[in-house]
């Protein structure tokens, strides 16, 4: 009852409930009227509410807090989050710094690219503008709306190979649902009370707009998802060790990128005003 009564966007921390065997033959027996995964969602430590779309997100915090040692090895690696997450232990960071990219990585983020901005937009005509502008008939990789059979998409990219060597256009900003950040920073203790709006960044040595929040450790949060599902998906083509070209179509700036900030889609008459004013101001200012 505490759950269904949560308003749009809260979060409440639960605590992970074990079913009897009497309780979990009940939920095999109903298993094609009851929808989700009920077993797993009962061992949840998280829970939040999407009201918009009767849904409810859930995640279980696991505490790696107790180990002797832990060695992680991460391209995408945040040290202000394993500080967060580990709190009070001792956290040692050994910085690499970034092999050359024996390929090309040239982006385009001009555009935001989220999911509304493609929906605001035609969603395929964009993708159809761009292909036959720049990337022809290369492979893509993108969000699940716009090409629901691919296999590999913005959320399913590690581990994939197939691409290596291959010239490759990775197209969006894989922004996630503002739950998904506010159960993470539940987790990392943080004040989830802030709204997402349309701020200037500073990150990685570039000033841009995006949507994003105000207080620091939120906006850390957020946009290392952004970062590392972009980061991933380029390196399906494995430029550090093949000739290619990889080109990226979003307005997050992704590490040895070489930008270019010119607009290159022709927007509806009256559509997606916001993304023209960031449009404006980045050409005004893009610091690097």
């Amino acid at each position: 009852r505490k759950i269904l009564n949560l308003k749009d966007e809260e979060v409440l921390e639960v605590q992970p409930y074990d079913l009897s065997e009497y309780q979990i033959a009940y939920v095999y027996l109903h298993r094609d009227t009851i929808k989700g995964p009920v077993l797993t969602f009962l061992k949840s430590s998280l829970v939040g509410m999407q009201a918009a779309n009767k849904t409810v997100t859930f995640c279980r915090e696991n505490h790696l807090w107790g180990c002797r040692k832990l060695i992680v090895v991460s391209a995408t690696v945040n040290k202000e989050l394993y500080m967060d997450y580990f709190r009070n232990q001792e956290v040692y960071f050994k910085d690499v710094h970034y092999a050359k990219y024996k390929g090309k990585l040239i982006q385009y983020s001009a555009h935001p690219l989220s999911r509304k901005f493609f929906m605001d937009n035609g969603k395929m005509d964009i993708i159809k503008n761009i292909q036959g502008k720049f990337i022809g008939d290369m492979k893509i990789i993108s969000f699940k709306m716009l090409f629901p059979e691919s296999e590999i998409r913005f959320g399913k990219t590690e581990g994939f190979d197939r691409y290596k060597g291959e010239d490759l256009a990775v197209i969006g900003t894989p922004h996630c649902a503002p739950i998904i950040y506010k159960l993470a920073g539940t987790m990392l203790k943080y004040n989830i009370s802030d709204e997402i709006k349309r701020r200037r960044i500073k990150r990685n040595g570039y000033s841009y707009l995006a949507m994003t929040y105000a207080g620091s450790k939120m906006q850390n949060l957020q946009l290392f998802f952004v970062e590392s599902e972009l980061e991933q998906a380029i390196g399906r083509a494995r430029l550090l060790r093949y000739d290619c070209d990889v080109y990226v179509f979003s307005n997050y700036p992704c590490q040895q990128a070489k930008l270019c900030q010119n607009p290159y889609l022709v927007l509806k008459a009256g559509s997606n005003e916001e993304t023209k004013e960031s449009i404006a101001e980045l050409e005004e200012e893009v610091s690097n």
